[in-house]
């Protein structure tokens, strides 16, 4: 293969330019963070991480409707007509094999009206429950005025970017994820030199904040162009009422199984800062956000390899390949789970010399809370790409495997929080995972494509199960 040949793959790589994306965003670990850490007070220190907490919340303001549109939109991308179940297998005749402009443009034209409704809904939940979730933090923080100056800025800005997702899901359901990956690599870029030169002339958490939202606004408009500039019929009316009709019938249930299971899933890991906020001192705080954080960006940063091929792999659904989807899809989980087990045991091993290195006012979780965080998510990965794969189907289940699985966390939590303290957090993660969520969508994934766990996982999901298992026994990781 010729270098030429060779860098054009890589250029038009989704997974390889999602991950130049998590890079640049990375520098907020390798930079920003013990700029942070080691210029600012505690208090505004976890004012940043719950601003940050907040971004990523953003998933559960999406509702579900993200997910729902990319695949829908995937499946145009085919000339699917009918892609109400295919968990029983797809008709020649309900698919043309070619992309249906009619049909992507009706579903456009949808999504920006149920985005404006979304945007908001954010920007109620914002100033209400949002606000009261900051009086504390701010309150801590070095200046209550401009603290809560940022927020209502915040609290604006967030809703627009969250509307800017229609380009988002748009562009990644018809495939052009390495050309959005590419921009926000730049972009990334770029909002992380500015930090950097903020916090070294004016370390002040307060702008970090602003400066961060102004850029994610200049690429909404970005994706607003690169958009209208791949699809220009875009730009023109749709007025199908069947097939906007057929549209809404499917994305609307299907978006909010979906934004159930996410509140119930990723809502209560978000959120648990806020309630930890109330029992443990500033110190304590920090150090437990700091290694929620620090998982959080592993995770993403990992899981690049399979949800960067999502839109692929609702194609292969829709063409009816099952056997392709599997082959792709075990090839993509193994990716996951290597690059995850690696980061977690590098960041395990010099995160906390580094942080003492720098003078950091925040220490690195101990190794228990540290194994039992790398655990969960772990096993979290695990359920939630089979929940992927067979969410492909577009027969939703979200709802009641995250619905189930976040009553058992809330349970445990509470049971176990006043016997171990925040070890108990991490623990009633593993244990909700493993009771319900971590069997059963595997169990429905493996129906799909005809396969079982042992022929599946025992190269791919075993081993690194045992390799972070190993890690909590060898750092005295029982409780």
């Amino acid at each position: 293969m010729s270098n030429k040949l060779l860098l054009n793959r890589l250029w038009n790589s989704p997974t390889i330019t999602t991950w130049m994306s998590f890079l640049s965003r990375s520098f907020n670990v390798t930079v920003i963070i013990p700029l942070v850490l080691n210029r600012l007070s505690t208090g505004d220190i976890n004012l940043w991480y719950l601003f940050a907490t907040v971004l990523g919340l953003q998933v559960l303001l999406d509702a579900g409707f993200g997910s729902a549109f990319v695949r829908i939109i995937a499946y145009g991308t085919v000339g699917l007509k009918n892609f109400s179940n295919l968990k029983a297998g797809v008709n020649e005749e309900d698919r043309s094999g070619e992309f249906d402009e009619g049909y992507i443009k009706n579903t456009y034209q949808i999504m920006k009206k149920i985005y404006v409704y979304i945007a908001a809904a954010a920007f109620v939940i914002l100033i209400t429950i949002g606000s009261i979730g900051f009086l504390t933090p701010i309150s801590e923080s070095s200046d209550h005025f401009i603290g809560w100056a940022t927020w209502i800025f915040f609290s604006l800005s967030l809703p627009l970017v969250l509307y800017g997702n229609v380009y988002v899901n748009l562009l990644q359901g018809t495939q052009n994820i390495p050309l959005v990956r590419r921009w926000d690599t730049l972009f990334n870029l770029l909002n992380t030199c500015t930090s950097i030169v903020l916090l070294v002339l004016f370390p002040n958490v307060f702008l970090i904040v602003v400066i961060n939202q102004v850029w994610l606004i200049i690429a909404t408009i970005r994706n607003y162009y690169l958009t209208i500039r791949k699809y220009p019929f875009l730009k023109e009316k749709a007025s199908d009422l069947t097939i906007q009709k057929e549209i809404r019938k499917n994305v609307i249930p299907s978006a909010v199984k979906s934004g159930v299971g996410i509140l119930m899933s990723q809502g209560i890991i978000q959120t648990s800062g806020f309630f930890y906020a109330k029992l443990a001192t500033p110190a304590e705080l920090a150090s437990f956000l700091t290694g929620l954080y620090f998982i959080q960006v592993i995770r993403n940063f990992a899981q690049a390899p399979f949800y960067s091929r999502l839109p692929e792999f609702a194609t292969y659904t829709g063409l009816g390949e099952l056997n392709t989807l599997k082959k792709v899809a075990k090839r993509s989980m193994f990716q996951v789970y290597l690059t995850y087990t690696l980061i977690f045991l590098v960041f395990g091993l010099f995160s906390g010399p580094v942080l003492a290195m720098i003078h950091s006012k925040v220490s690195f979780p101990d190794q228990k809370l540290w194994g039992l965080l790398g655990l969960a998510f772990l096993i979290d990965r695990y359920g939630a790409m089979h929940l992927q794969l067979y969410s492909t189907t577009n027969h939703i289940i979200w709802h009641v495997l995250n619905g189930v699985t976040g009553v058992l966390m809330i349970v445990l939590a509470l049971l176990l929080y006043p016997l171990i303290g925040v070890y108990g957090l991490p623990l009633s993660m593993v244990l909700g995972y493993a009771l319900f969520y971590s069997w059963y969508a595997p169990y429905k994934s493996y129906k799909l494509i005809r396969t079982n766990f042992w022929e599946f996982e025992w190269n791919s999901f075993l081993p690194y199960l045992i390799c972070l298992l190993l890690f909590i026994v060898l750092n005295e990781g029982g409780i």
